[in-house]
């Protein structure tokens, strides 16, 4: 059974029910963990809207993938969305550090990773009005300034570059019409061919498929392994769907 591993944040959210109904139309059987969510930090908790989950690092799912896949086996994976910390008040070497540590722990089961850069091309064209916009809308206790967003963007992503290199990782370098007015989404009329792009790393034979509006929101709706609402701490078993010999597991 192939495994495939997706790790990121809003990208990876919005475009599930794409990701899974694609990864899912495989003839192989498979296995899909998803390690994502709005605003997703890579090494410490995150919340949004009063949804809060743990930092990707200090997910469960990586004390569940050594318990069903075994070392040398098919497993492919993506880290993407990489930049949210920066928003957090994160260093980029801090940032570096727990991208690495996702890494070495994949490198455990695969040499089949995907790393995908910051959006450079996107922030280079950014205004300070319509940064301060998105800062306060989609990260509003941030007090991230301008200049620093463009400066630690820049550093971090040499490291990710770096680290690529390291880790023989294929880098994904995003293009500037993949972005609109929103300088971090992957515009909608764009998601379908980018996303060709990145599975076609993960498996020349992956072709996308777009699932109707009510299997997207079902999708949307699965709960993952742990997550907090307010203070109550919320747990949903594991794989939380499966779709012919395909299991969906979210984290």
């Amino acid at each position: 059974m192939r495994t495939y591993i997706l790790i990121g944040a809003s990208n990876v959210t919005i475009s599930l029910p794409l990701l899974w109904y694609s990864l899912a139309a495989s003839p192989e059987p498979s296995r899909v963990f998803i390690v994502a969510g709005h605003g997703r930090s890579y090494g410490k908790p995150s919340s949004v809207l009063g949804r809060t989950l743990p930092g990707i690092l200090q997910s469960e799912f990586w004390e569940r993938l050594p318990q069903v896949v075994e070392p040398g086996s098919d497993v492919r994976a993506l880290i993407t969305d990489v930049g949210n910390d920066i928003l957090y008040g994160m260093k980029p070497k801090q940032i570096a550090s727990w991208v690495r540590e996702v890494l070495t722990q994949l490198q455990v089961f695969t040499n089949q990773i995907a790393l995908t850069e910051l959006p450079l091309c996107s922030l280079a064209t950014l205004s300070r009005w319509r940064f301060r916009l998105f800062r306060r809308v989609l990260f509003p206790k941030s007090q991230l300034s301008y200049e620093d967003a463009l400066s630690f963007g820049t550093e971090l992503n040499a490291s990710v570059q770096a680290l690529a290199h390291e880790f023989q990782a294929t880098p994904i370098v995003p293009q500037a019409n993949w972005y609109g007015f929103d300088p971090i989404h992957v515009r909608g009329r764009r998601r379908i061919r980018v996303w060709q792009q990145c599975l076609q790393l993960l498996g020349p034979d992956l072709q996308i498929v777009k699932p109707s509006l009510k299997n997207s929101f079902a999708t949307w709706s699965l709960p993952p392994a742990l997550h907090w609402e307010g203070t109550k701490e919320l747990h949903a078993e594991q794989p939380v769907a499966r779709l012919n010999n395909h299991e969906l597991w979210l984290y």
